[in-house]
């Protein structure tokens, strides 16, 4: 799941993880790193760093893990 929508999933995580039903994860990310408004760039920019964590991570499974999303991958 890729989501700024991070209190919320944050909270859904910790409930699958505390009743022991793992996820496939969870990519944060922030408005302020990157911002909706200037939807030109928003796309671009989360693309290629969701193209770069798919490269980063090719064996990823359903061990919920969670990771925040920069500009720099």
């Amino acid at each position: 799941m890729v989501t700024d929508s991070v209190p919320d999933f944050v909270r859904c995580h910790q409930i699958r993880v505390d009743r022991d039903k793992p996820h496939h994860g969870l990519l944060l990310f922030t408005n302020d790193t990157f911002p909706r408004h200037r939807h030109d760039a928003f796309v671009g920019q989360l693309l290629a760093v969701l193209e770069s964590q798919l490269l980063a991570y090719p064996d990823d499974n359903d061990s919920s893990w969670v990771r925040w999303l920069t500009k720099n991958g």
